[in-house]
């Protein structure tokens, strides 16, 4: 469960191995929670109208989340590490 969110409507995850976190999609966001579920980040557009859902997603060596998005021609997307976020370790 997505905290702050009063339903799971994700149906994609990706686990970090370096540290833990996992990156859940809720509506073509990308929450970031650490191994008890707090949210740390919250990356991609602001849900709406024709909102994308995520089609595959998972993380890089180096932290960054890899997500890409349904259809033919759908976009690729590198998007930032947790520490590029929060200018954190």
């Amino acid at each position: 469960m997505i905290p702050g969110k009063d339903m799971v409507h994700t149906c994609v995850a990706a686990l970090n191995p370096a540290d833990g976190n996992v990156a859940v999609d809720y509506g073509g966001r990308i929450y970031l929670l650490d191994p008890g579920g707090r949210p740390l980040a919250v990356m991609g557009p602001e849900l709406g109208p024709g909102w994308t859902p995520v089609s595959t997603m998972t993380f890089t060596p180096d932290g960054r989340l890899v997500c890409s998005f349904p259809g033919a021609f759908a976009a690729v997307e590198v998007w930032p590490a947790l520490s590029e976020l929060t200018n954190g370790p």
